[in-house]
């Protein structure tokens, strides 16, 4: 507890993040991907759609607007800014 949780969603993984995709996934025992997800923002953790830039992610169709609440859009800049310092401190990288 009290580590800070940042997950990057990339390729296939940004279309979980498009507003009730997540909801559609559920594994046995588990809830839906989508409550997982909105509570780990609720809790804190920095849910980031990422691509080599922002116009790929608009392409993609991922906005501001068709995001779940709380999703942040992030290009490749943004990703090595808060990534590489993380990394060397200790932390981990994980990608969606």
């Amino acid at each position: 507890m009290g580590n800070k949780a940042r997950v990057y969603a990339t390729t296939a993984g940004l279309e979980l993040l498009k507003k009730g995709a997540a909801d559609k996934v559920q594994l046995p025992g588990y809830p839906p991907l989508g409550q997982i997800l909105r509570d780990a923002i609720k809790c804190g953790a920095e849910v980031c759609a990422c691509a080599a830039s922002n116009e790929i992610l608009k392409n993609q169709g991922i906005t501001p607007e068709t995001v779940e609440p709380g999703v942040k859009l992030e290009d490749m800049i943004g990703f090595l800014n808060g990534a590489l310092p993380a990394a060397k401190n200790g932390g981990v990288v994980t990608f969606v």
